[in-house]
């Protein structure tokens, strides 16, 4: 606009008649038009809209701009070319004027190509949702905004207590993992195994909080899955320590649903009520009631006495290999259970050694001390390479004391050592400190075998560490 044309419109129009001829008639423009005669319309007192009539005229025309806005932030690749050149409003009237289906539509179009987190509803809805929020307690917008949380709903994993528009008092349709792992307290994993067995998931890599289900249909399969004790209730009811128990299930003498891994808070395990009862049953039921001098020993005795865990004989026991089997009480506790200690020493020589060795060599027997020698490694160290299955031991009656003893099957120290190799004997090869050796291999992405407790000797493959060595180095590995 000119200077002089400031104040003087018919002046400005004069001079840019053609300039607004062309406006008026380009197709951004006329396309405002439909609103702009619907609200005509309705000024003058004429309905041509069941559903946009129910609303103030202002209400028509905001709801116009907040949904052309969201339809065309969302839009597919295929609508981003339909759209191309239509004004925002003019697309909102478009879509509200076909009434709730369309508006409906529109936007589960929209949460199904997303998947939006609860935590990104806002961005996801954009101006939509803020203008709802910001008139919650308008009544004229006040069928507008249960509309679009009635769709919300529908769509996407809310329920009581959450906020939509408003809060939402409705009966939950859908829930993702995540709020479901809230609702129900089971883990994310499991839920996820449990849905897609039941068939009402299927396998993604979306996060927890994008992937949905039905509610309904899914409470049934949770609630049965919830039928479960934990880790300290098992122990509770059989008068165990946490680590007792957790050794149990380890075993794999109880069946778990549910096991922790380094990153859960929680580190108890998870089994199926009738699985728990099965093996209390299994151990309880048929075992008769004796008194504690009867000439049985407690589990705890037996393992000592056989230099076995306490597991191996409840395996026995759970496979109906113990005839000896008794109680002193009805206490379920496994401190009242009583066993002929020799039996359990017959039964369990009869299988294979340890670690599967199943010739035998007696010349090749070490007692703790010679295979600490032989390892070069103290008793800590040992016991935890015994523990983890990498040194095999057998279980070998010695005349001298009048029992059975423990012993390390030198055979496997040497396969043992062939393969591997502990930091501090790398620390020597490359005159480095161990903790520079380690912090060196940690950057190459070479891992030790295990994790070790305590100041126990940490051991690497030598395949991984060879080539790192030099001619001379990888002698000295193998010598």
């Amino acid at each position: 606009m000119a200077p002089l044309e400031y104040g003087d419109f018919s002046r400005f129009v004069a001079r840019n008649f053609e300039q607004i001829e062309l406006a008026a008639t380009s197709l951004e423009c006329a396309e405002d038009v439909s609103l702009d005669r619907y609200i005509e319309g309705v000024l003058a007192g004429r309905k041509t809209n069941a559903f946009l009539d129910g609303l103030q005229p202002y209400v028509c025309v905001n709801l116009s701009v907040h949904i052309g806005r969201f339809a065309k932030r969302h839009a597919s690749a295929k609508d981003r070319a339909a759209f191309k050149g239509k004004h925002t409003t003019a697309l909102g009237f478009e879509i509200i004027a076909l009434g709730p289906e369309r508006i409906e539509a529109v936007i589960t179009s929209a949460v199904a190509s997303v998947r939006p987190m609860a935590t990104e509803l806002k961005r996801f809805f954009g101006s939509l949702l803020r203008w709802l929020r910001t008139n919650a307690r308008n009544p004229d917008l006040r069928p507008v905004i249960d509309l679009v949380q009635a769709i919300a709903i529908r769509c996407l994993p809310l329920g009581p207590g959450d906020v939509f528009a408003t809060r939402v008092d409705a009966e939950r349709r859908l829930h993702s993992l995540k709020t479901a792992t809230a609702t129900y307290g089971i883990f994310e994993e499991r839920i996820q195994t449990l849905l897609t067995e039941a068939g009402l998931i299927k396998p993604s890599e979306l996060t927890s909080a994008q992937i949905y289900f039905d509610a309904r249909q899914a409470h049934e399969v949770l609630t049965a899955a919830l039928d479960t004790a934990t880790s300290p209730e098992m122990a509770k009811a059989l008068g165990l320590s946490l680590e007792a128990m957790r050794l149990i299930l380890v075993a794999g003498l109880i069946p778990c649903v549910e096991v922790p891994t380094q990153a859960d808070v929680r580190i108890y395990y998870r089994v199926r009520k009738s699985d728990f009862e099965a093996f209390r049953s299994t151990l309880f039921e048929k075992a008769p009631v004796v008194r504690i001098n009867c000439g049985l020993v407690t589990l705890a005795s037996a393992a000592r006495k056989c230099l076995r865990q306490r597991t191996e004989i409840l395996r026995l026991a759970l496979d109906g290999k113990l005839g000896s089997l008794s109680k002193i009480d009805d206490t379920g506790h496994l401190a009242s259970l009583l066993v002929d200690w020799a039996e359990v020493y017959e039964k369990l020589e009869t299988q294979l050694p340890r670690n599967g060795s199943d010739a035998l060599d007696q010349s090749h027997l070490l007692n703790a001390r010679k295979a600490e020698r032989r390892l070069a490694a103290a008793s800590g160290t040992l016991r935890e390479l015994i523990n983890l299955g990498l040194v095999a031991t057998a279980n070998v009656y010695n005349p001298k004391r009048s029992r059975v003893q423990e012993y390390v099957l030198a055979s496997s120290i040497d396969e043992f050592k062939k393969e591997h190799v502990s930091l501090a004997r790398l620390s020597d090869i490359l005159e480095k400190f161990p903790g520079k050796v380690r912090a060196d291999l940690d950057r190459r992405g070479i891992g030790s075998l295990y994790e070790p407790t305590g100041r126990n000797s940490r051991y690497y493959l030598k395949k991984d560490i060879c080539s790192l060595l030099s001619k001379e180095g990888a002698e000295a590995l193998d010598a």
